[in-house]
């Protein structure tokens, strides 16, 4: 069977060489941005905490354990929001994890899955505009345009394009359901969908199809009525499948809801992204509109001239596209066009605060604008496909007039060549242009007037044709690219890409945070992450400790993972307790004070208790770790007398605390850490983060993704299936 396939696909190949020339064009990419994925340019801005949390992930995911707990970012903090972030339950997420179990270094896999991923969401963006053109040409130009601009920086220096994949997907399968409605086309809908709401910041896929409905339904209003009845047509037919598919997507729904109302809880806080915001939730951001959007990114005098100096945050199209649209300018404008423009310019006003007032209206009245920023990405995941879509139709439309006399060829052939002289002068009026700038209007001249004079041309020629033009430019603004790029010199392969070192043996236990000497505060090297003011997240608490205590202090403090006490107070207050704790802590007075009230153990609590703190550095007889995790830590004890332990990992509500198979009280030790009082004789004790509940939820939702998108991919099959055997049979 596998080797009939192997036959089938071979002489399909053969017969067409349409599919070699569509991953040709991949690997062009990749040659172009080859020094990313050898490690020669490196990850920045956004992308390095990205990396991190992948690897947080994917490295416990490898273990068995799902990392609901991070206990190394700043003594430790629920990992939700970071799992929020990345959206862990996509089923292509484990091609990370397959590869590093192939051997492969954790580095090498993640940029792996960059290039694969990339090409998924051209590939959905190829199928899209394949929809919508009806023309696998076309659909090809859109595919190159797309592939060749400035989106793909954005995979090594942002987290766009966990959005962007996704979002891409969903508009093929509803563009494709939308004309023939299908099961797995609805499954698409439901899968992509479920990705997104799971995802970091699902609101720029919802401003963006809000927007586009919106104006769909103003200039197609007189289709509406027969798009419904499709839809209803095929509710009636599949209930089940569509019951399925409500019932799943709910269902996804509830992680980000769950985030939503802990960060309502402010047992997490978020001081850098929380500051200055109107709301109560910690989720929360400042208003928008005191941020720089789109207009303030565009860069313009980089969009044609100036791209020697071309680096990741500049937004670029490939040249060949403003070609198309001042050649598009001497065609009708239709609906579809018209939808396009407005819906760019509907995004660009909503996506400029610093622009128009649009951006304050909306932050001011609808709730979801308060709980996302960096609106600059709306130049990305939607107009930059919008503005190469327009391109294209702008480009189908100029070849529907296929003129047929040798004189109603003359006009347009004189078009082109006034069109593209006018370009060339303009070119030469724009400082630093890119001598393969004046290679792309010759090849496009060359383009259109073929076009003109062979409008019935061979599509496999002219797929040639626009690769030529498309890449001619690109190459050189990514060499360019490659050569202003930070580099991935021994020192930055030498270390993490993010601050909190991942790559480190980090699943490992030590008795120690750091081996390293504790920086003084006045040392230009003192961790800033440790300052209130600067750390990105960290529980309630500890920011509450932090702001209390000198920051050398409670690093020297915490930097031991274990104290045994014998002198334990009972909490007067939080008002009270952090002028106490302070002197304790800076003083390394040995007491500790705890939240609830410690009572039946005088022994402890007594004033007559010999003040005794020890450091726990290493297992002994007396105190041994016997298993640990991210999300657990499982700890024997042999002591004469009773102690109280104090884990210098944060206390949050969702840890429990069980000696000797029984559930004891976890006590707030120093205001933000844990605690909890060691019988005298030998006792086995754990530490878990959450319930068995919320593991089985983590799971059940894991599995509905893949059995959605399984399911997805085998009736795909079968349907194209069906219509190899239909199209055979004709």
């Amino acid at each position: 069977m596998v080797l009939n396939l192997i036959k089938k696909l071979r002489g399909k190949i053969r017969g067409d060489g349409f599919p070699v020339l569509f991953l040709f064009t991949f690997f062009l990419w990749v040659y172009l941005f080859r020094g990313f994925f050898m490690e020669q340019l490196a990850l920045v801005s956004d992308a390095i905490p990205y990396h991190g949390h992948f690897k947080f992930f994917i490295d416990n995911l490898g273990r068995g354990v799902y990392p609901l707990w991070d206990p190394i970012r700043n003594c430790g903090v629920p990992n939700e929001f970071f799992l929020r972030r990345i959206g862990e339950f996509n089923p292509l997420f484990l091609l990370i994890l397959v590869l590093t179990k192939m051997g492969l270094s954790f580095n090498y896999a993640y940029l792996a899955f960059l290039a694969v991923y990339f090409f998924i969401g051209m590939t959905g963006f190829y199928l899209l505009a394949k929809a919508l053109f009806k023309d696998r040409t076309l659909a090809f130009l859109a595919y190159i345009l797309l592939m060749f601009s400035s989106l793909g920086t954005r995979l090594f220096a942002s987290y766009i394009f966990l959005l962007f994949v996704p979002m891409i997907w969903f508009a093929y399968f509803w563009v494709s359901f939308t004309q023939q409605p299908k099961s797995y086309k609805c499954l698409g809908i439901t899968f992509t969908l479920m990705v997104i709401v799971t995802t970091y910041i699902p609101f720029y896929f919802l401003t963006a199809l809000l927007t586009f409905l919106i104006l769909f339904s103003l200039i197609y209003a007189k289709q509406l009525g027969a798009l419904l009845k499709r839809y209803f047509a095929f509710i009636k037919v599949k209930k089940f499948l569509v019951g399925f598919c409500v019932l799943a997507l709910l269902f996804s729904l509830l992680p980000g809801i769950m985030l939503y109302k802990e960060g309502a809880k402010r047992q997490f806080v978020l001081p850098i992204r929380h500051s200055n915001s109107p709301t109560s939730n910690v989720l929360g951001v400042n208003e928008n509109r005191t941020e720089p959007g789109i207009f303030a990114h565009l860069k313009v005098d980089k969009l044609i001239g100036n791209l020697k100096e071309m680096q990741m945050n500049v937004f670029y199209f490939p040249l060949f596209v403003y070609l198309l649209f001042l050649l598009g300018a001497g065609v009708k404008v239709n609906k579809r066009i018209l939808l396009w423009l407005l819906w760019i310019f509907g995004l660009f006003l909503i996506g400029s605060p610093e622009a128009t007032s649009v951006n304050r209206f909306l932050f001011e009245r609808i709730f979801f604008f308060k709980y996302f920023r960096n609106l600059r990405f709306f130049l990305w995941v939607a107009i930059l496909p919008g503005i190469i879509l327009l391109a294209v139709e702008y480009f189908r439309s100029f070849r529907s007039l296929a003129p047929v006399t040798r004189k109603q060829k003359i006009f347009p052939l004189i078009f082109i060549f006034i069109a593209h002289l006018g370009f060339v002068i303009f070119l030469y009026s724009v400082d630093g242009v890119l001598l393969s700038s004046f290679a792309v209007v010759f090849l496009s001249f060359l383009c259109f007037c073929w076009l003109v004079l062979r409008p019935r041309g061979h599509s496999r020629w002219l797929a040639l044709f626009l690769l030529a033009i498309v890449f001619v430019h690109a190459q050189e603004v990514f060499y360019y690219l490659s050569l202003n790029s930070q580099k991935a010199d021994a020192r930055y392969k030498s270390r993490e890409r993010t601050p909190l070192r991942y790559n480190r043996p980090y699943l490992d236990f030590s008795f120690k945070r750091s081996e390293k000497k504790i920086l003084r505060k006045e040392d230009p090297d003192f961790p800033v992450e440790l300052r209130p003011n600067s750390m990105y997240i960290a529980t309630a608490q500890f920011q509450l400790l932090s702001e209390t205590i000198d920051p050398f202090s409670l690093k020297a403090y915490s930097n031991y993972k274990f104290y045994l006490y014998e002198n334990v107070e009972n909490s007067q207050g939080t008002g009270k307790d952090t002028g106490r704790i302070k002197t304790i802590l800076n003083k390394g007075i040995p007491r500790v004070i705890v939240s609830p009230a410690l009572k039946d153990r005088p022994s402890l609590t007594a004033a007559t208790s010999a003040d005794s703190l020890q450091a726990i550095k290493r297992n002994s007889e007396e105190f041994e770790v016997l298993d640990h995790d991210v999300n657990s830590l499982k700890l024997r004890t042999r002591f004469s007398r009773d102690k109280f332990l104090v884990y210098t990992d944060n206390y949050y509500h969702k840890w429990n605390a069980f000696v000797n198979g029984k559930k004891v009280e976890l006590y707030k030790a120093n205001l933000a850490f844990k605690g909890v009082v060691l019988p005298e004789g030998e006792n086995t004790v754990l530490f878990r983060f959450g319930s068995l509940r919320d593991y089985f939820f983590k799971y059940s939702l894991m599995i509905l993704f893949h059995g959605v998108f399984w399911s997805m991919l085998v009736l795909w099959v079968q349907s194209r299936k069906k219509e190899d055997i239909s199209d055979a049979a004709y």
